[in-house]
């Protein structure tokens, strides 16, 4: 199927920050996985996924797609499924990237909501501002976090703090997000 490369790259980059960092934190932690067209990462602290037509069922290694795709240049490229491969053509170049049948990811344990809210205009600006002063020791874990509450987020070091308050009532409950998710979802294009 041809499929057209901007697009693709934009939707990899969306989905990059689920990757895991150096590390495989869990099985696949490292791959792009493919199913029921979306792709899925997974990094044991948060899931990202997209939607994706595509003719994969499998994990990729990102590291590779990567590597592969950032070289084309074709505006549209032939991607098809081949003997347990991802074989990807451009003009007279062809490459194939081994897919690993069974995926090993809980994506089919998560529970996507009917309905999604949208964020407070100045969410983003607030977690950006909170990870700032959370701290990366994890022996005091609850300083790894940004706490949400009510019109307010904050977060503190035990040196510094910081707390930010949304355009609107946003947390009936109160949330603690991960530090290490809460710098993931900034590269996310909210």
């Amino acid at each position: 199927m041809k499929i057209n490369l901007s697009q693709f790259k934009e939707v990899l980059g969306k989905v990059k920050p689920g990757l895991s960092s150096g590390k495989e934190t869990t099985e696949q932690s490292d791959c792009f996985v493919f199913h029921k067209n979306r792709i899925f990462t997974y990094n044991d602290e948060i899931s990202v996924s997209c939607p994706w037509e595509s003719p994969i069922e499998g994990a990729v290694p990102s590291k590779e797609l990567l590597a592969l795709v950032n070289k084309l240049s074709a505006e549209e490229v032939e991607m098809n499924m081949e003997n347990g491969e991802l074989r990807i053509k451009s003009g007279r170049s062809k490459s194939g990237l081994v897919v690993q049948a069974d995926i090993h990811m809980p994506i089919d344990e998560i529970v996507m909501p009917k309905k999604f809210s949208p964020l407070p205009k100045n969410f983003t600006a607030g977690l950006k501002s909170c990870v700032f002063s959370a701290s990366n020791d994890f022996s005091f874990p609850i300083l790894t976090v940004v706490h949400c509450l009510d019109s307010w987020m904050e977060s503190t070091d035990n040196d510094r703090a910081t707390r930010w308050e949304l355009s609107k009532q946003w947390f009936k409950k109160p949330v603690l997000i991960p530090v290490v998710a809460a710098k993931a979802c900034l590269g996310i294009q909210m």
